[in-house]
C-alpha cells in the first residue's frame, strides 16, 4: 500500500497535471461573443494579420469634420470589444475617433491567444 508520502505525491502530481492541461483557458478566459451587430454607427473592420483575419470596430468622432486623431485601443485580458464602445463617448464628443482591436482567438477573431 502507498503510505502517507505515497498518498501526497500522488495528489501533488495530479493537481500539476491539472494545472497544466487547463493553464491556457486559465491565463486566457475569453468569454463567448455576443451574437448581434456592432451597435449604431460603430463599423465593423477585419484585419488580415499572421494569426488569420482579426475583429476591430472603429468608433467614428462625432464631431470632426475633416481629418481626426485616432485612439487605437485593446483591451485587457477576460475582455471583448463589445464591454467598450459606451465608453468612447467623451474622447468622441472631442473629435477623436476610435479603434478597438480584438486580439487573436478572443471573439470572433481566428487564431489561439498565446
Amino acid at each position: 500500500m502507498l503510505g502517507a508520502v505515497g498518498v501526497v505525491a500522488v495528489l501533488v502530481a495530479t493537481w500539476w497535471v491539472t494545472l497544466y492541461v487547463l493553464q491556457g483557458s486559465m491565463m486566457y478566459p475569453a468569454p463567448r461573443p455576443g451574437t448581434g451587430p456592432a451597435p449604431g454607427d460603430v463599423r465593423q473592420i477585419w484585419l488580415e494579420t499572421a494569426h488569420g483575419r482579426v475583429e476591430a470596430w472603429f468608433l467614428p468622432p462625432v464631431s470632426a469634420s475633416g481629418p481626426a486623431p485616432l485612439l487605437i485601443f485593446a483591451h485587457g485580458n477576460g475582455e471583448l470589444i463589445e464591454f467598450w464602445p459606451e465608453e468612447f463617448g467623451v474622447p468622441r464628443s472631442w473629435g477623436v475617433g476610435v479603434l478597438l482591436v480584438e486580439f487573436p482567438g478572443y471573439g470572433r477573431s481566428a487564431g489561439r491567444p498565446s
